[in-house]
């Protein structure tokens, strides 16, 4: 514990609100893994596949708004004390994120047309309906907590992300026990983020109204929507091709190759081996902030990066490990006897689960850089092989995340060349 300290110091210059994050964190983290084994109990397996498969494209979706949500973050970062300098930057923001939720009902809306029809064997205009408005809920939840992280409020945005879990799950039990299936779990996910994204705007209005009111510089003020869509363009690209690797994209991709059932098992699977992926994105979510502020003070920054890459490999082969070891007799004895054959299957994720860590830490450095053309580059194509030849080759449903695991460590070892000699800033 004595070593996580100091390394989170070095990171971090880590003061109460970074601890508070970590530990609110980490216990989301527990009851989200609580929340994924819940469903898996009460719901059938073939359920379970279908509400995971519909997760990942509500997940997916939400990732439109993710680069609204690091600009604000940005922007924000850069006027703690002031946030009154940047509100005509927000207006415009969330003037785009309505424009990007009209593209999320559109796209969201054709998908489940197709994918409520033929998996769950009808097409009900409610529950497809129902799933829309939670993604555009879920969206500009994405955004506004981007001003919570910008402003350095790491306390209340863990507290928060503890919250949001805890109603879900809660929600979600009582719904289901009431006998709701899909339609419950999406029910308690709705409400959930409605509770907490009034909650978030209380806080940062409270926060405002505590500041001066610092007048406002007329170059910073006036941004132009051409400008703001051409660093959303950017960033957009980088979160699109991201977003399938941490978000269960491949869940999508399986349900179109294999039948429900297979899924449902690998979902199981995956849910235990993300357990590791949902604490580092704390970790990560500390870190954009502090990165920002290390670049505006003109500081190096790849020291960092080494340091933080070596931490979430340390981190996702600790966790694998446990899984191939005392996991495989633990878990399906807390939880149900359907994880040991699932978790007899972890090995073949192992590059996957070790590499997704360490890409969301590669992910948040060029955000934060804003050095993002080579980077697209590398993404594209990687993501664009995986899919092609998932969909192409007929391989075993266990060979996936082989596959998608090669693809990710492949962009870690690119960016681990790139970031050294793209930072020439002094040391």
């Amino acid at each position: 514990m004595k070593y996580i300290e100091k390394l989170l110091d070095k990171l971090f210059n880590m003061d109460r609100s970074v601890i508070c994050l970590f530990i609110f964190s980490i216990l989301a983290c527990i009851v989200n893994y609580v929340y994924q084994i819940v469903l898996g109990n009460m719901l059938t397996l073939s359920n379970y596949g279908n509400f995971n498969t519909i997760n990942s494209l509500t997940s997916n979706l939400v990732c439109l708004y993710s680069p609204l949500a690091v600009y604000i973050c940005r922007i924000t970062a850069e006027n703690q004390k002031g946030l009154m300098k940047a509100r005509h930057i927000y207006q415009k923001v969330f003037a785009v994120a309505l424009g990007v939720s009209v593209v999320v009902f559109c796209a969201g809306g054709v998908f489940l047309w197709n994918f409520l029809g033929k998996n769950i064997g009808t097409k009900t205009i409610c529950l497809e309906l129902l799933i829309l408005v939670m993604t555009l809920i879920a969206g500009f939840y994405t955004v506004i907590n981007g001003i919570l992280q910008g402003i350095n409020r790491l306390g209340w945005y863990g507290f928060l992300g503890l919250l949001l879990v805890a109603v879900k799950l809660g929600l979600s039990y009582v719904g289901i026990r009431l006998g709701g299936q899909i339609h419950a779990a999406v029910w308690a996910m709705l409400i959930s983020y409605v509770i907490i994204t009034f909650a978030m705007i209380a806080i940062i209005a409270a926060i405002r109204k505590g500041q001066h009111s610092i007048t406002c510089k007329e170059d910073y003020c006036c941004v132009e929507y051409k400008e703001l869509l051409q660093l959303y363009g950017a960033t957009f690209l980088v979160q699109m091709f991201v977003s399938p690797y941490i978000n269960g994209g491949e869940v999508i991709l399986m349900n179109y190759c294999y039948d429900s059932e297979s899924v449902g098992l690998y979902s199981l699977a995956a849910t235990v081996a993300k357990a590791s992926m949902y604490v580092l994105s704390i970790f990560t979510s500390a870190l954009l902030p502090n990165i920002v502020a290390d670049l505006n003070q003109g500081k190096s920054i790849w020291k960092k990066f080494y340091i933080s890459l070596a931490f979430c490999f340390l981190a996702g082969g600790a966790w694998v490990i446990f899984l191939m070891t005392a996991g495989v007799i633990i878990i399906p004895r807390l939880f149900g006897a359907g994880y040991y054959q699932a978790l007899l299957n972890v090995k073949y994720m192992a590059l996957w689960v070790i590499g997704i860590g360490m890409l969301l830490v590669v992910n948040t450095f060029y955000l934060a850089m804003n050095k993002l053309k080579r980077y697209i580059s590398v993404l594209a194509v990687v993501t664009i092989f995986i899919i092609g030849y998932v969909s192409m080759s007929e391989i075993d449903i266990l060979y996936v995340p082989v596959v998608i695991g090669v693809g990710v460590n492949a962009i870690i070892i690119f960016a681990c060349f790139d970031v050294r000699f793209s930072d020439t800033r002094k040391s």
